[in-house]
């Protein structure tokens, strides 16, 4: 029964600590799309180079006609 308290206590204070430590955001690119490969790959230009992006979530046929 005391193993338990410890290791909860040690989580605990764990988790608290992941808390406090600061969270920071990704990077950021701005930029515009200049090319639309296919319905779900677009070129993204931002100046010094360029990206080729696959944008996760759309569900697209690989057969048959896409609106």
């Amino acid at each position: 029964m005391r193993d338990r308290r410890v290791i909860g206590g040690f989580l605990g204070l764990l988790i608290f600590g992941a808390g406090l430590w600061p969270a920071f955001a990704g990077d950021s690119l701005y930029g515009k799309v200049t090319a639309v490969k296919s319905a779900d790959v677009v070129t993204f230009a931002y100046g010094a180079g360029q990206y080729e992006l696959r944008l996760v979530g759309i569900e697209v046929p690989r057969k048959g006609p896409i609106a």
